[in-house]
């Protein structure tokens, strides 16, 4: 089952509630892209097949569902915002989102 929650820019006021990396659910996977052009952070789905993937299995071939020529990498809390470059914390007090 997949959790979404909130994260937060100690620098600005960006905020995204996201899986924060990657997300198994009972059909799928989906991981957390930063865009660059965008300046966001998106889940996308990357495997629809999450019960035959190696343990240590990363995606190819995802991109930002707003242009494929969109440059774009996986991310995680320590890659930071993707509006300023500041530090992403999980905002614990916020509501959560379980998906499946």
């Amino acid at each position: 089952m997949g959790l979404l929650q909130t994260y937060k820019c100690n620098c600005c006021a960006y905020s995204a509630l996201t899986g924060g990396g990657q997300q198994v659910g009972m059909r799928s996977v989906r991981w957390t892209i930063r865009c660059h052009q965008c300046a966001d952070l998106i889940d996308v789905l990357v495997s629809e097949d999450p019960w035959n993937l190696p343990e240590n299995w990363t995606p190819e071939g995802y991109s930002c569902p707003e242009g494929k020529d969109h440059r774009v990498e996986l991310w995680s809390e320590s890659t930071g915002c993707p509006k300023c470059g500041g530090s992403m914390k999980l905002d614990e007090a916020a509501e959560y989102v379980l998906w499946d």
